[in-house]
């Protein structure tokens, strides 16, 4: 499944709070395993199985590093395929992660934080 990550200026806690504010304005509830990681979780597992591809249901995981030089880096891992909901769930949910991304690295710049982006599975941050 789809991963990315999110380069930006300042300690983890900062870097944190940030991904927090963002996912929250979009809707979704965040669930830490850790401190550093957890899950941010848009809908209803139940929802979606009921009532398919109409119920959005979408698991991200989330995970803040330190690196050096004073920047942060946040993971977006997507841990829902959609196909729950049939073909139709499985493109709703991949164009939600890609519509995600966009609009938190949109946050991220416009707060000034954002220093690279990149898809970690496929090539460094850029």
């Amino acid at each position: 499944m789809a991963a990315y990550e999110f380069t930006v200026n300042g300690d983890p806690a900062v870097a944190k709070q940030t991904a927090v504010q963002a996912l929250e304005s979009k809707q979704f509830v965040l669930h830490w395993d850790e401190d550093w990681s957890g899950r941010a979780i848009l809908g209803s597992k139940l929802k979606a199985a009921l009532i398919g591809a109409f119920s959005p249901y979408m698991e991200i995981g989330v995970k803040v590093m330190a690196l050096d030089g004073g920047v942060s880096a946040i993971r977006l891992d997507q841990l829902t395929s959609g196909w729950f909901s049939g073909v139709i769930g499985a493109r709703k949910t991949e164009k939600a992660f890609t519509t995600l991304r966009d609009d938190l690295g949109r946050t991220f710049d416009q707060a000034g934080v954002l220093v690279s982006h990149g898809n970690p599975a496929t090539s460094p941050p850029t």
